[in-house]
């Protein structure tokens, strides 16, 4: 399948969502209820790691699913860490927050390159929560 989720970790501090081309709505769909159920087992804060590497171009409708899928419904998610996101990717991103504040919104996110990049960004989170 091209569109993956599982844990981060054993201490479930993070869910990872993994793209990979081709992939296609329908696929996504597939692990929606995987990931709204990983926010729900647990009770601490839970960042969504979401791996950009091998996604290939992503629709601009991504950023409104991911802001009003999880953002609202996920009492407990920490932040979004966007891995190997592309400029174009970053810049719909950033319109895409823009867009949110409007409406009384608020994504918190961080871009990284590297996997050690994330587990440094995940371990700072769970230290200052």
């Amino acid at each position: 399948m091209s569109v993956t989720v599982r844990w981060y970790n054993e201490d479930k501090q993070a869910l990872v969502l993994a793209f990979s081309t081709p992939w296609d709505w329908q696929q996504f769909a597939l692990v929606d209820d995987e990931l709204e159920y990983g926010f729900l087992s647990v009770k601490h804060t839970v960042d969504l790691l979401i791996d950009l590497r091998q996604a290939g171009p992503m629709p601009m409708d991504m950023f409104d699913l991911l802001a009003d899928a999880y953002a609202d419904a996920t009492p407990n998610l920490g932040r979004y860490i966007f891995l190997g996101a592309d400029a174009a990717f970053k810049q719909q991103m950033e319109t895409a927050e823009s867009y949110y504040q409007v409406y009384g919104g608020y994504l918190e996110y961080i871009f990284v390159e590297t996997m050690a990049a994330a587990h440094q960004a995940i371990g700072q989170l769970n230290r200052e929560k």
